[in-house]
């Protein structure tokens, strides 16, 4: 059973298969799995133009997704928005659910913010997902919590809020 990392993938039509594959449709479509850099293929075209997916295949199929592109904006801690144009965001992480906790999620996160690196980055923001509740500002719905976990792992600081999730947004130093 080989497994590879491949930068910089730009089958917009595998990868949106594979996030359907990841976390189903129907909950993509509700939004119980939604990664909105993967919900649409012009959405992923999108990202493609400004940044970069990188998978992990195992045995030819993807078992593992992350993204980061140039742009983002997210909510301060007063609720004004915060568009910063020219900074990085982390902007999806996807395990398949059988490959989950065996540190191909770490592996993905090093490989972005290698890259992000190798683009003169010094941090990038990662807007965790929260429960679309703004009475419940910064609460991470529970499959979010582990990635929410990584970004803490690597000494991010909690600068905002997600814009329609209200979940955590995390500076992460690269």
């Amino acid at each position: 059973m080989a497994e590879e990392i491949v930068y910089n993938f730009r089958n917009s039509a595998e990868l949106y298969e594979a996030a359907i594959d990841l976390h189903d449709k129907k909950n993509m479509q509700q939004k119980e799995t939604w990664i909105y850099s993967l919900n649409s293929l012009e959405q992923i075209d999108n990202i493609i133009r400004t940044g970069e997916f990188i998978v992990i295949k195992r045995d030819g199929r993807i078992i593992g997704i992350i993204s980061y592109k140039k742009g983002t904006s997210f909510r301060s801690f007063q609720g004004d928005i915060q568009k910063l144009p020219d900074e990085w965001e982390i902007c999806g992480l996807l395990i398949h659910q059988h490959y989950r906790g065996k540190g191909y999620a770490k592996q993905l996160f090093k490989a972005a913010m290698r890259r992000l690196r190798e683009r003169g980055a010094t941090h990038a923001y990662a807007i965790i997902t929260g429960v679309f509740d703004e009475g419940k500002k910064g609460e991470v719905r529970e499959i979010s919590k582990p990635a929410e976990s990584l970004c803490r792992g690597f000494g991010s600081q909690v600068v905002g809020f997600g814009k329609h999730s209200w979940g955590p947004v995390y500076k992460v130093p690269l």
